[in-house]
Formats: structure tokens, C-alpha cells, sequence
């Protein structure tokens, strides 16, 4: 991971001394794709303190980059507000404080921005429904997928079966899980939540 982190650093030099917009936004988000390896759920997939502080670290580098990169738009941006969305609901993972709300603030207002972007619904979906708001994660997932037909929405099918499973709706949760698996009927994870759904029922 060290020399991983290393190389993030390397990326992160050259940024600062990037002239162009393309090329500073495409590797912020290498950077924060690299960010998830760490910090796309909870807890966060971290394996000292000392690798804590690391990842922390790149947090706050690709923060000031994000919003530095903002105040130099003449408008906002999006693109720009839905990354920072992203970055904070990692941050929320990283219990570092105030992430949640400011990661909500920016996602909806990428979505005000975009009404249309249903990736934007579908990490504010994430945010919710990883943070104890299942039924708001159900309206949002809902309204993801409705914006991403006719395509398959694959991230807000799974996020929806767990709004509906944390509700006690385990039938829908394990009907939202089957249609991912009709998609995708080989994919380990949905068939292990598919076997962790269906066994909690029998435990009742």
C-alpha cells in the first residue's frame, strides 16, 4: 500500500503544476477512484494508523484540489459539485467530521444543477442508506433508476434491496437483488447477499 500511496503523491505533484482543465479533472479522478480502494465503504479498508493517516491525508489533497478547482469556475459545475459529493460520503467513511452533511449539500446540489444525473442519485442514495436513512435511500434509488432506463442501473438495484431489507421488507430487498443477478448471474456478491437474505429469513 506504501508504494501505492507513493505513486497517488506523484499524481497529485504533477496536478498542481497542470495548465489543463481535462487533464486536472481526469486525474482527480484517478485519484479519488484510488480513494475508494480505501474508503468506499465502512469501516473503511484500512490496516494501520499509520495508513490512516495516509489515506487522510490524500483526502484532504484531492479536497483542496476539488474546491480550489471550483472557485475557478465562473459558474458551478455538476461535474465538479457530484465529485465532491463523492469525496465528502468517503469522508464520512473516514470519520472525518462534517463529511456527511457537506457530501448531501453537494449532491443535491449537483443534482439541482442536473436533474438528470442519475449517478449523483445513486451516491446520495449510497449516503443515505449506509448512514441509517433507509427510507430516504429508497426514494432516491427509486428515482435513479427511473432516470437511468432503459439501462440497467446495477448500483442502485443492490442499494435499493438494502433500503428495502433495513425497512424489514426482506421479500422486496430479495427481489431487487434476484433482478441484479438476472443481469449479472455469476457475481459472487449478489449471490452471497442473495444466501444472507434469504437464510435471515429462516432464522426468524
Amino acid at each position: 500500500m506504501k508504494v501505492y500511496l507513493v505513486i497517488l503523491y506523484l499524481i497529485l505533484f504533477n496536478l498542481l503544476y497542470s495548465q489543463s482543465d481535462s487533464t486536472k479533472i481526469h486525474q482527480i479522478d484517478i485519484l479519488i477512484d484510488s480513494l475508494s480502494i480505501f474508503a468506499d465503504s465502512y469501516p473503511p479498508n484500512i490496516e494501520s494508523a499509520e495508513e490512516m493517516k495516509n489515506v487522510i491525508e490524500l483526502f484532504r489533497q484531492i479536497e483542496t484540489l476539488l474546491l480550489d478547482y471550483s472557485d475557478e469556475l465562473k459558474n458551478p459545475d455538476p461535474l465538479v459539485e457530484f465529485r465532491l459529493g463523492e469525496l465528502y460520503r468517503m469522508g464520512h467513511n473516514l470519520d472525518i467530521e462534517s463529511s456527511w452533511n457537506k457530501s448531501e449539500k453537494h449532491l443535491k446540489k449537483a443534482i439541482k444543477l442536473n436533474p438528470k444525473d442519475y449517478e449523483a442519485y445513486n451516491i446520495l442514495g449510497l449516503l443515505y442508506v449506509n448512514s441509517g436513512y433507509p427510507q430516504q435511500a429508497e426514494k432516491v434509488f427509486l428515482k435513479a433508476i427511473d432516470l437511468s432506463k432503459p439501462n440497467h442501473n446495477l448500483t442502485a438495484y443492490s442499494g435499493l434491496a438494502f433500503s428495502y431489507y433495513y425497512q424489514g421488507k426482506r421479500d422486496e430487498a430479495i427481489q431487487m437483488i434476484n433482478q441484479c443477478l438476472q443481469i449479472e448471474p455469476d457475481n459472487k456478491y449478489y449471490i452471497s447477499l442473495l444466501n444472507a437474505f434469504q437464510a435471515k429469513g429462516k432464522t426468524k
